[in-house]
């Protein structure tokens, strides 16, 4: 900082002849400064500032023969900086020092930037997280507004602008290819199938808990805020994809389940109440020749829906049949309900025919025959071919809307 006083009386001063293009000057001692008229600049942001000293101050003290003073010191100072975190982790901060005269009005005391290099940056400056933007921004602003309280006089002040750009590689590393990492280890579970439930659950839910401890050890760093960042949106997406891979397993499973009781217990629709009137009165008389009919026809339903659907018929299922007919001891069981003799009898009244897969929600089928291929699709397992490919190009969509909309509101 230099500023020129005339009041001064040098006529008795000796002075050192300056270089060429420099004024003849006289170093003094730091303790002058006190016995002579200085400035009284401050930074308006500062939380705190003080002039560093050892083994004594490190200030110096300069007089020009022009009248002038050169007073230079290390100074220390916090500056407070108002961050914003919508685009964490590839942010851009601007801080701004700015200085100001605390009691002087521009009249008494005017501030300018000298004209050449105002600020100075030390090369050998690294910082942990940031790279700092240059050239930096230093400008002067006239204001009628002052914080001091003293009305709306007009105020002169010095500003210049600092943009730190937050670097990416160690988020990169530690936040980004970890996380897609467990959401990509999440999509094996598609590969497991059902035969392996309990890795395949241990995978999901290990999977969803990593990305918990992950993004919690992530926050804990910074300050919070009200709004959303762009860590969270990141967050939240990787959750999605791990909990939906979670949902699909459960889907998957009540339809397997619905699937193997179809198998076990084929369903035989109910008929209209005309063909249920025919068929009570067209039913035999004889309760053991009507218990033998219905075996029979029981029989060649259970066969025909089995074939239709390219299974056969399990061991255990033909004793259950034949179980039907006599019980342990060889003696004959009762006859069945007229409900399950309707059931049967119905086929051959012209009612409804069998069904090709049983019916899901009205619409789906738990199984089918491929029409051009004649290969027997099951619901389930198609779901599980589907979300290996549906999964991750969900995800490369994700992230294709993702870091171009990051990168430009970034910079």
């Amino acid at each position: 900082m230099s500023w020129e006083d005339s009041r001064l009386n040098l006529t008795s001063l000796k002075f050192i002849a300056g270089r060429q293009g420099e004024d003849d000057y006289l170093p003094l001692p730091s303790y002058v400064i006190d016995f002579i008229w200085v400035p009284d600049p401050y930074v308006t942001n500062s939380k705190d500032a003080a002039i560093t000293k050892l083994t004594t101050t490190y200030a110096s003290v300069t007089l020009y023969r022009n009248h002038t003073i050169r007073y230079s010191a290390r100074v220390y100072s916090i500056i407070a900086c108002q961050m914003e975190f919508h685009e964490y982790p590839m942010d851009v901060q601007t801080c701004s020092m700015i200085m100001q005269s605390f009691m002087y009005s521009p009249e008494e005391v005017e501030f300018l930037w000298r004209p050449w290099s105002p600020v100075l940056i030390n090369r050998d400056l690294k910082l942990l997280q940031f790279s700092l933007t240059k050239p930096l921004k230093n400008s002067i602003n006239q204001s009628t507004s002052d914080e001091l309280g003293a009305g709306n006089r007009p105020v002169r002040q010095l500003i210049v602008e600092f943009q730190f750009s937050r670097e990416i590689g160690h988020h990169l590393v530690q936040t980004f290819v970890p996380s897609f990492l467990v959401v990509a280890l999440s999509w094996f579970s598609f590969w497991l199938g059902l035969e392996a439930i309990p890795g395949r659950v241990t995978l999901l839910v290990t999977s969803l808990l990593t990305l918990t401890t992950l993004f919690t050890g992530i926050k804990e760093g910074l300050p919070p805020v009200a709004y959303v960042k762009a860590i969270d949106v990141w967050m939240a997406g990787c959750m999605v994809f791990v909990f939906a891979a979670l949902g699909e397993f459960v889907v998957v499973r009540v339809l397997n389940v619905m699937h193997q009781q179809h198998i076990v217990h084929p369903t035989i629709p109910v008929q209209p109440a005309q063909s249920m009137h025919r068929t009570t009165t067209a039913s035999p008389t004889n309760k053991h020749e009507q218990t033998a009919e219905y075996l029979r026809r029981y029989t060649t339903l259970s066969h025909s829906d089995t074939e239709t659907n390219g299974n056969k018929i399990l061991p255990e299922q033909s004793h259950k049949i034949s179980d039907l007919a006599h019980g342990e001891n060889g003696a004959v069981r009762r006859p069945p309900t007229r409900s399950a003799l309707r059931s049967a009898w119905d086929l051959e009244q012209g009612g409804m025919q069998p069904l090709m897969g049983k019916q899901f929600m009205g619409r789906l089928s738990l199984h089918w025959v491929d029409v051009k291929t004649g290969e027997k699709k099951i619901l389930w397992k198609e779901i599980d071919k589907a979300s290996r490919i549906v999964f991750p190009l969900m995800f490369l969509l994700f992230m294709v809307i993702y870091f171009p909309i990051l990168i430009s509101r970034s910079f």
